[in-house]
């Protein structure tokens, strides 16, 4: 089967490239070279890469973005219908933020709408089926799925990531001091952390520069898999149960 997980950004796709590598054992794939899609709309927040276990392979590809996904979804869905059988998409799933006070119906309903000569049904944290036409006029189905994080209140994945820290006592008053802090300077350092998604990126990376000081000029991307099992969190467990589900189905 081949399936990809659009996602807003680079940090995205590495978090979830790294979590669907421990939980359902996809490995990178350097030979299977994506060429059919125009990469490159936002190049510093942007990142596709393909996974294999088995004969199953999954793309994931952090789109540059949340104004990224109508370009992104019209890139893959001219790529979809003129698949050949043998390279054709069996599933599609998107993984959004919960960023803006609109309710998920509105969000959906806008994800589908973007697929354009197709009946894309998109439900949060539901498998569900959706179909199109491709280049030959032939109906074909695709199975779909959607997650809205954090699921419980609006935020990003810099949400979830602190969330999840939560599970355990210590770590749990680090963050919590963390965002007490990043709060209380917040006014004083408007001119770096200006709206409230550099609040939570400002908090997050709080967090890592305290349990990581010998590591604090390293990329966050880095950071983000090298110190923290993520996959051993069971908030994201949770979080990712339905997602894990989807990206196993189909496999032998």
């Amino acid at each position: 089967m081949n399936k990809v997980i659009l996602c807003e950004g680079k940090t995205d796709a590495v978090l979830l490239s790294y979590y669907l590598n421990k939980v359902c054992g996809f490995e990178v794939d350097k030979g299977k070279v994506t060429n059919q899609l125009t990469l490159g709309q936002n190049k510093g927040n942007e990142l596709f890469s393909w996974y294999r276990k088995n004969n199953d392979y999954l793309g994931i590809w952090g789109i540059g973005g949340k104004n990224c996904f109508k370009k992104a979804i019209s890139e893959f869905f001219n790529v979809l219908k003129k698949s050949p059988d043998t390279m054709n998409y069996d599933a599609i799933g998107i993984v959004c933020d919960r960023d803006l006070e609109i309710n998920d119906a509105i969000v959906l309903s806008e994800l589908s709408g973007f697929f354009t000569e197709a009946n894309m049904i998109f439900e949060n944290n539901q498998i569900r089926n959706g179909d199109y036409y491709n280049s030959f006029g032939e109906k074909r189905i695709i199975s779909t799925f959607a997650l809205i994080i954090p699921q419980e209140r609006f935020g990003a994945l810099e949400t979830v990531l602190l969330e999840a820290l939560k599970g355990n006592d210590y770590d749990r008053k680090i963050v919590e001091k963390s965002d007490y802090f990043v709060n209380e300077i917040r006014g004083d350092a408007a001119q770096y952390i200006k709206t409230d998604r550099l609040v939570l990126k400002a908090k997050l990376s709080t967090v890592f520069a305290i349990m990581t000081p010998e590591k604090v000029f390293s990329f966050i991307d880095e950071l983000l898999v090298t110190t923290v099992k993520w996959e051993e969190k069971e908030y994201l467990n949770e979080l990712f149960g339905e997602l894990v589900e989807f990206i196993n189905q189909g496999d032998i």
